[in-house]
Parts: C-alpha cells; structure tokens; sequence
C-alpha cells in the first residue's frame, strides 16, 4: 500500500473512532434542590379546655413531591408533629405559649424548615353580638 492509501484511511478510521466516541458522551442536567418555605399557619390558639383536642396542618410552599415533616427542637414534650404536618398536642395543656420546631423534606430533594407557635388562654374571646 502506498502512503496516501494508508494516510486516507487513518482519516477515515479517525472519523469513525470521533463519531463513536462523541456518541458515547452523554450529559446530564442535575436539577438542585430548592428550598421549601413554610406559609400559614405559623401559629394557633386554643383554649386550657379544648387544648387536649388541638391539631393544625402545617403548610409549605416550594414543594414538589410528598412531604415528611420532622420535629427537631422546642416543646416536643407538649406539641407533636406527624410525618405529613399535623400539629397536635400531647394531652392537655396550661395555660401558655408553646412552640415547636423542625424541618422538612419532599421526595424531590427540597428541604426546608419550620416552626409553630401554639397559645393556649383560659377563655376564648368572641366577637360581641
């Protein structure tokens, strides 16, 4: 073989060898985690007679798949968090402000953290008639 023959089929077999190898090249696009941020309800009162029957729903937004909310801190003793946000109490309580704390997750990736203040009053005031 003469030298251009060979020379024009290392450029053929190098052409071959980059379309192969350029196909082998794959990339991904990496999605990051975004920030869950917690909306009303921050806080809730009750009255020392109904306290023991309390419960709220944490709410968020920024979510985008099913959410797990955790307690970390404050009177966990007294308020209890459930893994999809519901406040509840414990029992009954006395009068006094309560706060609990935690984070959240969602099975995207997001994250966040919340807090929630409960009052609880001897009597509860209404609106005069």
């Amino acid at each position: 073989m003469n030298v251009r023959v060979l020379s024009v089929r290392f450029v053929a077999w190098c052409g071959v060898l980059s379309l192969v190898l350029g196909s082998m090249i794959v990339t991904a696009t990496v999605a990051s985690a975004a920030t869950i941020t917690q909306s009303a309800p921050l806080t809730g009162s009750t009255t020392v007679g109904t306290s023991g029957a309390f419960t709220d729903q944490l709410g968020v937004t920024g979510s985008t798949g099913t959410l797990a909310f955790t307690a970390t801190g404050g009177d966990v003793t007294h308020l209890l968090v459930s893994g999809p946000g519901v406040i509840t109490t414990s029992g009954a309580l006395a009068a006094g402000s309560y706060v609990i704390s935690g984070t959240d997750s969602d099975t995207s990736g997001d994250t966040g953290a919340w807090s929630y203040t409960l009052t609880v009053g001897l009597i509860t005031q209404s609106a005069p008639l």
